[in-house]
C-alpha cells in the first residue's frame, strides 16, 4: 500500500485534462484523414467502428462539407493534406510520462536510445510525481536491481521467448543458494509490489514431460539458453488454467475500514469471485492461486487481520 503525497498539487492543476481534441469525433476524423484512399464503404466502416452509433447521421451525410476531405477520379475518399495528422501530447500526458521516466523498472522495458531520445523531448518537463512522493509502509525495501544489465538482458529475452512460446534451460540459485539447472516452457513475468520484485511463471518439464507450474525470482535466474527438447502433445500455456491451480481460497469479508475495496484493490491480480451481501455489508469471494504464490497470498491475508475469514482451505 502507497499513500501519494503530491495529490494536492495534481487536483490544483490549472490545466484542464479533457480537451475534445483529444475525443472520439476527432480520433475518428483523424484516422480518415490518415487512411489515404478510401472508398465510401471504408469510410463507413471506420465511423461505426470507431465512433458511437449516432455518429452516422452526422459524420456520413455531412462528408462532402468537410474541407479536409475529396474525391478524387476513382471516386475514391482522399485527404487534401500531405501529411498524416499527429495526436499531440497534452502538458498533463507529458508530466506523466517524464514521471514513468523516473522509475527504475523502465529499463526494463526500453533501450538507452529510447530513454535518450524521451528525455531529451521532455526535458524542460516538471515530472507529474515523484518516486520520493510514494510512502510504501508494507513493501520489501529490498526489491530488485532494475537498472542491472544482467537483470534487464534477462526480463528482455524472457519476454521474447514467452512470444516465441519457446522452451528454455535456466540456471537458477536457490534461497539457500544451491545452483541447479531446470527446463521450462516459459508463460508470463509478473510484478509483485509488495516483494518488488519480477518472477518467472513457469510450466518445469521432468523427463521430456511437461509438470507443474513453477515460479522464479527473476534476479535469481542465472543464465538463460534455448533448448532444443520437443514436447509432444497439447500444452496449456494459461497459467491460470485451474489445472495449475491449488484448492481456491474462500474467505469473508467485513466492511469494516473500506476492507471489500481494499481486499478487491490488493487482490486485483488474482482470478476470483465475488459475491456481496448488501444486507450484512459482508463480501464472500473465491481466489485461485497456484502453489508459488502460496506465502505471498498468506502474508497478503493476514494485513487484513480481523477483517478477513478465512473459510477454507482449511
Amino acid at each position: 500500500m502507497a499513500i501519494w503525497k503530491g495529490w494536492r498539487s495534481f487536483m490544483n492543476n490549472s490545466e484542464l485534462i479533457f480537451n475534445e481534441v483529444f475525443g472520439t469525433y476527432y480520433r475518428v476524423l483523424r484516422e480518415i484523414v490518415n487512411s489515404g484512399e478510401i472508398s465510401d464503404q471504408q469510410l463507413t466502416h471506420i465511423i461505426r467502428g470507431k465512433a458511437y452509433n449516432e455518429s452516422e447521421l452526422f459524420l456520413e451525410d455531412n462528408l462532402e462539407n468537410y474541407y479536409f476531405l475529396k474525391k478524387d477520379k476513382n471516386s475514391k475518399w482522399c485527404s487534401i493534406f500531405n501529411n498524416k495528422i499527429i495526436q499531440p501530447l497534452t502538458a498533463i500526458e507529458k508530466s506523466w510520462l517524464k514521471a514513468i521516466l523516473n522509475d527504475p523498472k523502465i529499463n526494463l522495458f526500453l533501450d538507452e536510445f529510447q530513454l535518450a531520445e524521451l528525455n531529451n523531448y521532455l526535458s524542460d518537463v516538471e515530472p507529474l510525481f515523484n518516486q520520493d512522493d510514494f510512502y510504501a509502509f508494507d513493501k520489501n525495501l529490498r526489491g530488485d536491481d532494475f537498472k542491472s544489465k544482467d537483470y534487464v538482458d534477462n526480463f528482455r529475452l524472457l519476454n521474447k521467448l514467452i512470444d516465441k512460446k519457446a522452451i528454455v534451460d535456466i540456471e537458477y540459485t536457490s534461497v539457500s543458494e544451491n545452483t541447479y539447472v531446470d527446463t521450462l516452457v516459459p508463460l508470463k513475468l509478473e510484478y509483485s509490489p509488495k516483494n518488488d520484485k519480477f518472477r518467472l511463471l513457469a510450466i518445469r518439464v521432468v523427463d521430456g514431460k511437461a509438470e507443474e507450474l513453477g515460479c522464479y525470482n527473476l534476479s535469481r535466474i542465472q543464465k538463460i539458453a534455448i533448448s532444443h527438447l520437443k514436447l509432444g502433445g497439447q500444452l496449456d500455456r494459461n497459467p491460470y488454467s485451474p489445472k495449475y491451480f491449488d484448492e481456491p481460497l474462500v474467505v469473508e469479508i467485513y466492511n469494516q475500514r473500506n476492507a471489500i475495496e481494499r481486499f478487491q484493490i490488493e487482490f486485483s491480480t488474482y482470478k476470483k469471485e465475488s459475491i456481496i451481501d448488501e444486507d450484512n455489508d459482508i463480501c464472500r469471494t473465491t481466489v485461485y492461486y497456484h502453489s508459488a504464490e502460496r506465502e505471498e497470498l498468506i502474508l497478503k491475508l493476514l494485513s487484513f487481520g480481523v477483517n478477513v475469514k478465512v473459510l477454507s482451505p482449511k
